[in-house]
C-alpha cells in the first residue's frame, strides 16, 4: 500500500456550463499504454480528481465502477447546493473524499486521502503455555490532504499535498516449552511527502512543473526478557532516516486531425534524488552507539514520453490505442564511507554514472460503447493479439484474459 503518488494532468479544460464528463481509469490506461507515470492525461479523469478537487467541475454527477485483476474501484460525485462532493474508494483500500466550489473566475478544492491496511497472526496451538501464543500483526496507515485552486479564465491550477505513511509491526516469539521470549519486534515506520503542482497552458500546450519532497524515517527495536524476570538480556534499537527530492516538468498537446481523429501526446522531463540515508543502532544493554559504515547518495534522470489515438466512430462506438516509452534516462552515484562508526561523519570515496537509451515500447488497446448517459469503458490485453489466450495457445501473457480491465460508467444532469 505504500506509495508516494505524484499524479500529473496534461491537457486543459475549463468549460463550467457544460460538464465534459468523466474520464475512467480504463480509458486512461488504453489511451497512455498502461503508463502509471502518465495516468492523468485529462482534467476530469478519476486520477486528476484525486488530486485536483477543482476538476469535479469536470464530472458533474456520475458514479463509475471498475474492475481489473487487482481488484475494484469506486467512484461517486454529486452536484450540491454548496458545491460538488465526490468520493472513492480503490483497490488498495484507500479512500478519497474531495470537495470543490463552483464559479467561473474561481474555485477551491480540496481532498482528504486515507489508506489503511493490516493483518495479524496468533499461533495458539501450544500445550505448555497457551496464555503466550507466538504473534505477528502489521498495521499500515496513509493519509494526505490536498487543497488547490482553480482560476479557469487565466487557465492556472495550483495544487499542495502533505501526506504520511506509517507502518507499526509487532512480532514475538515465545519458547512454550521452556516459557522463555525468545525474541521480540516492534518496528515503526513514518513518511512524510510533500508536492506542489501548477498546471498552465500557454500557447495551446499543457504544461505542468512539479516539485516534491519525502522524508522516510523508522525506528527497529529488538528486545528479548528471555527469561522473563524483569530484565533485558537483548535491547538494540536502529533508526533510520533518508530523504528523496523530485522535480520535473511536463508538456502535452492534443490535436484534431479529423472530426472523428485525436492524437494526444507528451512527454516529461523528471529528476529524482537521494542525499543519502543515516543509520545509527544503539545497544542499549552494552550501552554503545554505532552508525551505517557506507551509503550512497544519487540521482536519477528520465524522460518517459507516449502518443495516443482516439478515433470516434459512431455516436455508440470509439476505439483507443497508444503507445510509450521509458526513453532516455541518465543516473549517477557517489559510494560514501564513514570515518568514523561513532558519528555520522562520511566521505567520498567512489563516483559513478550511467546513459543509456531504453528502447522497450509499451502499448495499449481499449474501446468505447456509450449508450444515453451510460458508458462502457474495456481495455484489452494487446498480446492476447500476438500470442492469443493461454486456453488456445498454451503461451502465457500478463493477464491470460482478452480484457484486463473494465468501467462502467453514468452520468447525469
Amino acid at each position: 500500500m505504500k506509495k508516494t503518488a505524484l499524479v500529473l494532468a496534461l491537457t486543459a479544460l475549463f468549460a463550467v456550463s457544460a460538464f465534459a464528463g468523466l474520464t475512467t481509469y480504463t480509458k486512461e490506461m488504453a489511451l497512455t499504454a498502461g503508463s502509471n507515470l502518465f495516468g492523468v492525461l485529462t482534467p476530469g479523469s478519476l486520477s486528476s480528481v484525486r488530486y485536483l478537487a477543482t476538476d469535479l467541475n469536470l464530472i458533474g454527477n456520475a458514479v463509475d465502477l471498475e474492475y481489473s485483476d487487482g481488484g475494484a474501484n469506486v467512484f461517486a460525485s454529486v452536484i450540491t447546493g454548496m458545491g460538488i462532493v465526490g468520493i472513492s474508494i480503490d483497490d488498495e483500500n484507500v479512500l478519497n473524499i474531495a470537495y470543490s466550489t463552483t464559479g467561473d473566475d474561481m474555485r477551491l478544492g480540496g481532498s482528504l486521502i486515507v489508506g489503511w491496511d493490516g493483518n495479524s497472526y496468533e499461533n495458539k496451538q501450544v500445550v505448555d503455555n497457551p496464555n503466550n501464543p507466538d504473534r505477528t500483526t502489521n498495521n499500515e496507515m496513509n493519509m494526505g490532504a490536498v487543497f488547490n485552486i482553480d482560476m479557469p479564465k487565466a487557465g492556472m491550477t495550483f495544487m499542495g499535498y502533505l501526506g504520511v505513511y506509517g507502518e507499526y509491526d509487532i512480532t514475538r516469539d515465545f519458547d512454550n516449552t521452556a516459557n522463555v521470549l525468545i525474541t521480540s519486534e516492534d518496528d515503526a515506520e513514518t513518511d512524510w511527502t510533500f508536492m506542489a503542482v501548477a498546471r498552465l497552458n500557454p500557447g495551446g500546450f499543457n504544461v505542468i512543473p512539479v516539485i516534491g519532497y519525502m522524508l522516510d524515517t523508522s525506528v527497529d527495536r529488538d528486545w528479548a526478557d528471555i527469561n522473563m524476570d524483569g530484565t533485558l538480556e537483548i535491547d538494540t534499537v536502529t533508526t533510520y532516516s533518508s530523504s528523496y527530492y523530485l522535480g520535473g516538468i511536463f508538456a502535452g498537446r492534443d490535436f484534431n486531425v479529423t472530426d472523428i481523429i485525436t492524437v494526444k501526446g507528451g512527454a516529461a522531463l523528471i529528476v529524482t534524488g537521494r542525499p543519502g540515508e543515516t543509520t545509527k543502532t544503539e545497544d542499549r544493554v552494552a550501552d554503545t552507539l554505532v552508525y551505517n559504515g557506507s551509503r550512497s547518495t544519487g540521482y536519477y534522470v528520465n524522460v518517459p514520453m507516449y502518443v495516443g489515438v482516439e478515433a470516434k466512430l459512431n455516436d455508440t462506438w470509439s476505439l483507443y490505442t497508444s503507445a510509450g516509452t521509458e526513453g532516455l534516462s541518465m543516473n549517477g552515484n557517489t559510494d560514501q564511507f564513514n570515518q568514523e562508526i561513532s558519528s555520522a561523519s562520511f566521505t567520498d570515496y567512489q563516483v559513478n554514472g550511467d546513459l543509456s537509451v531504453t528502447p522497450n515500447v509499451y502499448y495499449a488497446i481499449g474501446a468505447n460503447m456509450t449508450v444515453g448517459d451510460f458508458k462502457l469503458d474495456v481495455c484489452f490485453d494487446p498480446s492476447i493479439f500476438t500470442s492469443g489466450t493461454y486456453a488456445i495457445t498454451g503461451n502465457s501473457t500478463d493477464s491470460n484474459d482478452l480484457v484486463y480491465r473494465i468501467a462502467v460508467s453514468y452520468g447525469w444532469k
